[in-house]
């Protein structure tokens, strides 16, 4: 689907989410909570995983904290776009 039809009030709504999600909690602290929760995924399971799970973790824990560093930029590019229109 092109971005040009998706209705203004979704959008808003996404963008709202994004906006919501790293005013209550900074984007520095976001990265410590999800390499917190890697962290305790790998070393304080009570059962061994093996190395292909320990692995299919890793890329899921960068595939996150991309996504996470991407909404991050895009949320700091709504703020700067927010004060030029001020």
């Amino acid at each position: 689907m092109s971005i040009q039809r998706i209705p203004d009030e979704v959008i808003e709504s996404e963008i709202l989410k994004i906006r919501n999600f790293f005013s209550e909690v900074p984007y520095k602290r976001w990265k410590k909570v999800l390499w917190e929760l890697y962290s305790c995924y790998v070393y304080q399971t009570e059962e061994v995983n093996s190395g292909k799970e320990n692995s299919e973790m890793l890329l899921l824990y960068e595939d996150l904290r991309r996504f996470l560093k991407d909404m991050n930029r895009l949320n700091e590019k709504m703020k700067t776009n927010d004060k030029k229109c001020l």
